[in-house]
């Protein structure tokens, strides 16, 4: 497998504070079988899904500085709230709602996917995968990591919680876990199921193995049996040369 760089996306972009680079975490792996990191997607998230997070975060960022919003000014809500569209959209552009695993496999085909997490990920590069948590205590500890600044460390959350929750506002209430599952998430036919099909090779060849040496020794040759024509022991064995007939009695 090709190796698989993955990019945590939290850092400040000045005083938006949506994300960028990290540190990579490189999966190993060879031609023929892969170990590492990798991301199934399970949903788009389009410009409906962010426009709907806007609306969720300005409800928050309103509540915690005690305002109403029916009493604030229209035209500075919609201001504030395409701003936040612009930002979300700039960062989330091209990016899916889907898992992050850790996959073992061969030719292509998964043979076993573990340790799983909720992500928002792009590729970003042919063996890159640039990704957001998104799970709130998993985007507080990576947006730790990854911004000095706590006002921006927690404008960065608060951005990524405002996607999952429109995300689970689309499916009706839904944890989004419980909305979009690891088992709806995109992997493609052999992605998913070649193992199966491999492992049935191999049975196939073990099978065709046991039968060609079974069917070998059945049709090995017995040895050949001693030459006969013998007459049975006590029998009348014909006279010698020159000598009297048999069952002649000798002559006194």
């Amino acid at each position: 497998m090709r190796s698989r760089k993955t990019i945590g996306a939290f850092a400040a972009l000045a005083a938006a504070a949506v994300w960028g680079g990290a540190a990579p975490a490189r999966a190993g792996g060879a031609v023929i079988y892969h170990y590492g990191p990798d991301a199934f997607a399970v949903e788009d998230v389009t410009p409906e899904v962010l426009g709907s997070a806007a609306d969720l975060l300005i409800k928050e960022l309103a509540a915690a500085e005690g305002l109403d919003l029916a009493k604030q000014d229209a035209a500075e809500v919609t201001g504030v709230r395409a701003g936040l569209v612009a930002d979300m959209t700039e960062q989330f552009a091209g990016m899916k709602m889907g898992y992050m695993c850790q996959v073992f496999g061969l030719f292509w085909a998964y043979f076993a996917w573990w340790d799983c997490k909720p992500v928002f990920f792009k590729q970003t590069g042919a063996d890159e995968i640039t990704y957001l948590p998104a799970d709130e205590e998993q985007a507080k500890k990576e947006a730790q990591e990854e911004i000095t600044d706590p006002e921006q460390q927690k404008a960065a959350v608060q951005q990524v919680m405002a996607v999952v929750h429109a995300f689970e506002a689309k499916a009706g209430g839904k944890k989004l876990t419980e909305a979009y599952p690891l088992s709806a998430a995109k992997m493609g036919f052999w992605t998913k199921n070649g193992r199966w099909i491999l492992l049935a090779v191999i049975v196939l060849v073990l099978v065709f193995f046991v039968w060609k040496a079974v069917s070998g020794k059945k049709e090995t040759p017995a040895a050949p049996a001693a030459p006969g024509g013998y007459p049975p022991a006590g029998a009348n064995y014909p006279p010698a040369l020159g000598g009297p007939p048999a069952n002649v009695p000798p002559q006194g």
